[in-house]
């Protein structure tokens, strides 16, 4: 009797002790203030919208998002918080800038003249609901590039962290704790449309490079 006692206080005391994962999705589900870049041919517009995350009942790697009208995605996310969107042809993809707070989402509708759209948020909390503006943060130039581009930032910033992916969302170019230099050669890649994501800490931009 008495060992059985003494087995039974150690698998409560282990029982006490053991950590359950929390869900990773809860740190990405919320409200966020978009502003939105919309990409049609050679002319190109930014307005305010309203993304919603929230996860999905039926697999505990996805998660829904709602964007404007009411157009339900589901995706999947893995831990660091890339998710991409498996309902549409044409493909839809993003991230959740953590660091930030923030989520960068790029639609391509498919249309031959070329029509995108890139969302940048912020999410919302109770000190404000204030739209997460960036089209002013960064310069990047000359763009179109036949290859070397500048960018220089609005603010002094302390280092800087640009990320280039093509329209599949896979990354070909990248380079870090860039401390004063900011100019960069991507002579290698294929002529083409891709995305730059630049991180400081100024905040994020998320901007269309063409290589030509």
């Amino acid at each position: 009797m008495k060992r059985n006692y003494i087995i039974f206080l150690i698998f409560a005391v282990s029982l006490q002790s053991q950590v359950f994962p929390q869900d990773y999705r809860d740190q990405f589900v919320g409200k966020y203030n978009c502003s939105i870049h919309h990409f049609e041919g050679n002319s190109s517009y930014w307005y305010n919208g309203e993304i919603f995350i929230n996860k999905s009942d039926s697999d505990s790697s996805e998660i829904i998002i709602t964007r404007e009208t009411n157009i339900n995605r589901i995706a999947t996310v893995d831990t660091n918080g890339n998710f991409i969107v498996y309902q549409n042809p044409y493909g839809e993809w993003g991230n959740f800038i953590t660091e930030f707070d923030s989520i960068y989402y790029f639609v391509n509708h498919g249309s031959p003249m070329g029509l995108y759209d890139y969302y940048y948020g912020k999410k919302e909390n109770e000190l404000g609901n204030e739209t997460f503006t960036v089209e002013n943060s960064f310069l990047l130039y000359p763009n179109p590039t036949s290859g070397i581009f500048k960018i220089e930032p609005s603010e002094i910033i302390e280092e800087l962290y640009i990320e280039i992916l093509n329209l599949q969302g896979q990354t070909v170019y990248s380079k870090q704790n860039i401390a004063n230099d900011f100019v960069f050669d991507i002579s290698g890649l294929d002529n083409g449309i891709y995305i730059s994501i630049i991180k400081s800490n100024c905040g994020c931009v998320v901007q269309k490079i063409i290589k030509q």
